[in-house]
């Protein structure tokens, strides 16, 4: 049954990205939304990542935010140096 959730999630995000390709937002939703539920982490990393591979649009979250959404993952999968490094550049981007 998960499968077929992850399946349909990836549906969705792909069909979000077809239709608004400069939209990462969906991918960051997707990632915190697994992140808050505590599922899948490997996957909301990969979200979270994707989200970060362009410049946020207006009324999304920051690079800086999702830099800590990331670190927050990566904390919980006991990946501590990964989490100070994203952490690191979240408190960077925000002095900026």
């Amino acid at each position: 049954m998960l499968a077929n959730r992850d399946a349909e999630v990836e549906a969705v995000l792909a069909a979000a990205e077809k239709s608004v390709p400069d939209d990462l937002n969906p991918y960051y939703q997707a990632g915190r939304v697994l992140y808050t539920q505590n599922k899948n982490l490997p996957q909301a990393e990969k979200y979270l990542r994707k989200y970060l591979t362009q410049e946020a649009e207006g009324g999304t979250p920051s690079l800086a935010h999702a830099h800590w959404r990331l670190a927050l993952v990566l904390e919980k999968q006991n990946r501590k140096p990964e989490a100070i490094t994203e952490l690191q550049t979240a408190l960077r981007l925000n002095l900026i």
